[in-house]
This record gives C-alpha cells, structure tokens and sequence, in this order.
C-alpha cells in the first residue's frame, strides 16, 4: 500500500528533524527560523526567501535551504519525491529560470511541507 503525500511529508520533515536534533548545532536557531519562513515565503515569494536563506551563514539557514532543495529537486535519492518540481540541481536556478505554473507549484508545496516541519521542530527541538 503507497502513502499518501501527506504522510511522505510528515516523514521527510520527521527525518530530518531528528537529525538536526542529532547534531545538536543551532537548535534555537532552527527553533525561531522554522515558523518564519510561511510567513517569509507568503509575504515576499518562495524566491526571495530562498535568497534569505542563502545569505545567512548559520548552518540552520543552510540546512533549511537543502531541505526545500531535497524536496522539491530531483536527486539520487532511492526514494523518489511525488513532489518533484525541478530536475536535479540548484533550487535558486532552477526557481528563476523556470515558469510561472512550477514556481507556484513548488511555493504551495513548501508551504505544504513546513506545516510538518515546525511541528516536528517544536516538538523535538
């Protein structure tokens, strides 16, 4: 029996909590980042929040950017994402470059995606 998309979200968002929470770097800084970025991404696009992120040096705005980037790109993962926008490769390139239809896409499906992780995030962090 598949999953639905719904649980392969919570499950993605759940695995890599837990392995934030292993590595125990900047847990407040994931603890106050994690629920800004719907808002970051609602009020400014999907685009403007992902160059937030990479303009911030701390490991937990990396994290978060390769977190969407995993998600939302083809990689050479075993499992494959339903949720693929983009072919593999950078998520920023791929996000400007692209079309209107994906780009809305892939914003719904990361604001999709952190209803899970800041669960996740509150919880074990």
């Amino acid at each position: 029996m598949s999953q639905t998309i719904e649980q392969q979200r919570a499950f993605y968002a759940y695995q890599q909590t837990n392995r934030w929470a292993k590595e125990g770097q900047e847990l407040d800084k994931f603890k106050t980042l994690t629920p800004k970025i719907p808002t970051m991404i609602l009020q400014n696009g999907l685009g403007q929040t992902l160059s937030f992120l990479l303009a911030d040096d701390s490991k937990a705005a990396k994290q978060l950017y390769n977190f969407m980037q995993n998600w939302l790109c083809k990689t050479d993962s075993k499992e494959p994402r339903p949720c693929t926008v983009y072919k593999a490769g950078e998520l920023i390139e791929q996000l400007i470059s692209g079309n209107r239809d994906n780009y809305m896409q892939a914003q719904q499906e990361t604001l999709a995606l952190f209803n899970w992780l800041k669960k996740f995030v509150e919880a074990k962090l």
